[in-house]
């Protein structure tokens, strides 16, 4: 999958995506959310690493 592909379904921009790789932007809650719901994956996996 792209940075593209995964901010389009994780409903960011591009450029907000690259901006929190690179450590420009902390990620929110809203968009956590969306990425958790999008690709089933928890907000303590997302935070953590673990289940």
């Amino acid at each position: 999958m792209t940075q593209i592909d995964f901010a389009r379904r994780s409903g960011v921009s591009q450029s907000y995506l690259s901006a929190i790789e690179h450590g420009r932007n902390e990620v929110g809650a809203v968009v956590l959310l969306a990425i958790g719901r999008e690709f089933d994956k928890s907000l303590e996996w997302l935070l953590t690493g673990e289940k």
